[in-house]
């Protein structure tokens, strides 16, 4: 009997399968550039290249894959584009980037909840690897996700950083005093800001006698 084009592709992608699995890597990328040709969407190509160099542990299949989500996204199929990089993540969980893209993608979708999660884990991992700049920035951009209490310690924490630098001058070392003090005035626990006052009060005089001073004219 004779096979029919779409049995024949299919019975292709079977050995290529089996090839895989014998662990044979070279005729694997070989037999799989020739099929690549057979498939009409580029997006789903690349991310089928990524799938194979990833069961060879080939680097390459992150880039694969950063294609096919470009690719996606170009196409507006952002719920595909949000499955390659919730994988791409799975494979690099401290990736600033992936969690920076899923925030942009799920925004498109209007998935509130993914974006609340996604956005607390970019500040967790911000502020763990001490980028305070860019936890401060993703607080101003999506400072409606925010608690008051991730809004005062990414504040808190960066005042901190720049009050022990001599590259940032007096002017904007107090602007951000006072949006520290700001946040955590609207946390309902002045334990926040009485352990703030001490440690300013232990390490920074100055800016100590500043914060009370601010703190009374809001009183």
């Amino acid at each position: 009997m004779k096979l029919c084009p779409s049995d024949k592709y299919n019975i292709a992608w079977f050995k290529l399968a089996e090839i895989v699995a014998r662990g044979e890597k070279e005729r694997a990328i070989g037999m799989f550039k020739l099929l690549m040709h057979s498939i009409n969407n580029q997006a789903l190509a690349y991310q089928l290249q990524g799938d194979l160099l990833l069961s060879f542990e080939d680097a390459q299949a992150i880039d694969c894959y950063k294609k096919s989500a470009a690719l996606y996204i170009h196409d507006k199929k952002y719920i595909q584009a949000a499955a390659i990089y919730e994988h791409l993540l799975s494979l690099n969980p401290e990736t600033i980037l992936y969690i920076e893209k899923l925030i942009d993608i799920y925004q498109a979708l209007q998935y509130n909840d993914k974006i609340f999660f996604y956005f607390k884990k970019l500040i967790a991992l911000l502020t763990s690897h001490n980028k305070l700049d860019e936890a401060h920035t993703a607080i101003s951009q999506f400072g409606h996700l925010a608690t008051p209490l991730e809004k005062a310690m990414v504040s808190q924490l960066n005042l901190f950083t720049h009050l022990g630098s001599s590259v940032y001058d007096n002017k904007a070392k107090t602007k951000m005093l006072h949006q520290t003090i700001d946040h955590l005035l609207e946390i309902n626990n002045s334990h926040h800001l009485n352990a703030f006052l001490k440690q300013l009060e232990n390490s920074y005089k100055e800016f100590y006698t500043q914060a009370l001073n601010y703190l009374e004219k809001k009183s």
